[in-house]
């Protein structure tokens, strides 16, 4: 069944908690290394079998031996004989049997059943993206691929499982035994006493004060009340609810958390956070009747700090229907475009064109037929400035290398700053002068203090310059993809059919038979190439695939050869001029004459092949198929409008 995810910003309630949390982390990312190297010392003993049957072939000589006959046919013996398959068997066990170690091991250093879980959801993830990009080996370099082991210990998430039993028949009394794992709803954890999970029915504010967050009021126990009625006169803020998540239970092994709790009674390990529910005007949005599978905790680092959100893995129960208009189609051609006003003044890049059989509104026949997604200029310009921001950084990193540089040649060699900084004309990195100012602190050396508070100015100013950037680019992305998804949801809803064209932007820049040889060109091709990763044509590719197959959509992929150079009123082919296709934007066909624009172009053809198809021209039915519910998790965010899929 598919699951949709039901996304809440939070933060930890006490110092405690956030200890908690971040060992649990740390833990999890443990846990999901050790997977990796497993996976990775199977992949290596994998690519031994499959080179065996080219054990005495030199390494240079492997590739073309492998394309002749004779290696096609010793490969193919060799994979169908008895002994390969022994021996990748043993290796399946020997993983499975190392992948079990590995928990065990996970659960001594008392990380929760859940964050395994999660963990090892993440390595199983990792794994098959790599396979379904490379495979086992990467056909460029010829190298055995491997999945990555270098990722941050202080992000990941720490949850826990809902997992249910079905309500069984005795056969000989015919009586009914309730199961042992009832359902759990997520409405049900507001005010409940689940072992795992809890969540407070109390709606308040907080208080930012010196030690943390602490609620705006406390009962006599402690607890927070209600200090912000929905209805109520007082004044509108962001309103939050009190999560308890279970991360362990103590016991008398247990190290991790020396708290006070008796190891006797096998008490319970929560960790409390306070969840943002709704924020200023926006009403609350509330866990629904469906069964929850997963809640879990996430941590982010955004910048120099850290972001916690909470997550509710959900079932999805809405039965999904056939679509209203089946027939309906729409054509999507994607890309990028520079558009301009009148004055010659960017006014955007325009991600797509569309075009349809039908209007976009049922009930107005003046509704548009065509258009285009276009993202503000405010918004793209965001990348811009955090690269200005940027470069100011290493200006300043250079500015203040070459003074210690400087500084470092009236100080004695047997000090520990100048062995210290030895290698220090190399450094490249912030995070080398940040750690060499900690130590400087607890150092100091005599005669240093116009050096040292230089030091501390260039990093005060640096981090601010980072705490900038940093978010900058984030809020573009958010920006873009929530036009994107906006967009898709709205064909996907309106047309039966929507046809993409399948083809890959950077692949096209990059081409090597289309480099020209001027530095003009190449130039224009790097600023091509920074527009397309501002822009990213591939989320709205995926989001209408995704959201395609949510309404039941029948979502096809179409070849995007001529679409471009193929005149959309004559057929004429035209001949491409990859510099000139990207500095204008209208087209003049040499046959008929027609100037046309060339994304509208693209999707006039894309739409009249899907109209041939439709006709049963190449075989394919009139009627759209029904697509079966997606099981990819949809983050609906608590900031944007709630989407019902």
């Amino acid at each position: 069944m598919a699951t949709k995810v039901l996304k809440f910003y939070c933060v930890p309630a006490s110092a405690r908690d956030n200890q908690l949390l971040c060992e649990q982390v740390k833990l999890g990312s443990m846990y999901r290394r050790d997977l990796a190297w497993i996976e990775n010392r199977a992949r290596e003993l994998r690519r031994a079998i499959a080179d065996w049957p080219a054990r005495d072939v030199p390494i240079e000589k492997r590739s073309e031996w492998w394309k002749s006959d004779v290696g096609r046919a010793a490969s193919k013996a060799w994979h169908e004989s008895d002994e390969c398959k022994r021996l990748k068997k043993s290796i399946t066990d020997g993983q499975i049997q190392a992948a079990t170690a590995a928990r065990k091991k996970a659960r001594r250093f008392d990380t929760a059943w859940g964050t395994c879980g999660l963990a090892a959801e993440a390595a199983e993830a990792a794994r098959v993206a790599l396979e379904k990009e490379f495979g086992l080996i990467d056909k460029e370099t010829g190298q055995t691929t491997f999945v990555n082991t270098k990722f941050p210990s202080d992000e990941g998430r720490v949850g826990v499982q809902f997992q249910r039993d079905t309500d069984k028949i005795d056969e000989e009394t015919g009586e009914v035994i309730p199961a042992k794992k009832p359902t759990i709803y997520a409405d049900e954890l507001i005010g409940g006493s689940h072992n795992f999970c809890r969540i407070g029915s109390a709606r308040y504010s907080l208080l930012d004060r010196v030690d943390g967050f602490q609620p705006a009021a406390l009962d006599a126990s402690g607890a927070p009340i209600d200090s912000f009625g929905y209805k109520s006169k007082q004044p509108k803020g962001k309103r939050f609810h009190l999560l308890q998540i279970r991360v362990g239970t103590v016991d008398k092994r247990s190290t991790a958390y020396p708290f006070d709790l008796d190891p006797d009674k096998g008490e319970p390990i929560w960790a409390k956070l306070h969840v943002l529910s709704h924020q200023k005007t926006k009403r609350p949005q509330t866990l629904p009747h469906e069964r929850v599978k997963w809640v879990f905790v996430q941590r982010v680092r955004c910048a120099l700090r850290y972001r916690w959100s909470v997550c509710f893995v959900i079932e999805d129960s809405v039965v999904q229907k056939p679509h209203e208009q089946p027939n309906d189609r729409v054509a999507v051609d994607l890309g990028w475009r520079q558009l301009f006003d009148e004055s010659g003044t960017p006014a955007g890049i325009r991600l797509l064109y569309w075009m349809a059989t039908s209007p976009l509104d049922l009930n107005d026949p003046s509704s548009p037929v065509e258009g285009q997604l276009v993202i503000p200029q405010h918004v793209v310009d965001r990348k811009p400035f955090s690269s200005q921001l940027e470069s100011n950084r290493t200006k300043n990193r250079e500015a203040m290398q070459a003074m210690l540089l400087a500084y470092l040649q009236s100080v004695s060699s047997a000090t520990w700053l100048a062995k210290r900084t030895a290698q220090l004309a190399s450094w490249k990195k912030p995070s080398k002068f940040v750690l060499l100012l900690n130590e400087w602190r607890k150092n100091r050396i005599a005669g240093d203090q116009a050096a040292f508070a230089a030091l501390e100015a260039w990093n005060k100013q640096d981090a601010h310059l980072y705490l900038w950037s940093a978010p900058n680019i984030t809020k573009m992305q958010r920006q873009i993809q929530g036009r994107v998804d906006q967009f898709a949801v709205q064909l996907a809803r309106r047309y039966g059919i929507v046809i993409v064209e399948n083809f890959k932007l950077p692949d096209v820049i990059e081409k090597k038979d289309l480099q020209e040889q001027d530095q003009d060109a190449q130039k224009l091709r790097k600023k091509n190439a920074r527009r397309v990763n501002v822009v990213a044509p591939g989320r709205a590719r995926a989001a209408l695939k995704r959201f395609a197959t949510k309404y039941n959509s029948h979502y096809i992929e179409e070849e995007s050869a001529f679409t471009t150079v193929d005149c959309a009123s004559c057929g004429h082919r035209r001949e491409f001029d990859l510099k000139n296709a990207r500095a204008q934007l209208l087209l003049a066909c040499d046959n008929c004459g027609v100037v046309e624009d060339q994304d509208r172009t693209a999707a006039r053809n894309l739409l009249a092949g899907a109209s041939a198809i439709a006709r049963g021209e190449n075989g394919w039915p009139l009627e759209a198929k029904v697509s079966k519910a997606s099981k990819k998790k949809v983050v609906l965010r608590r900031t944007r409008k709630r989407i019902v899929v």
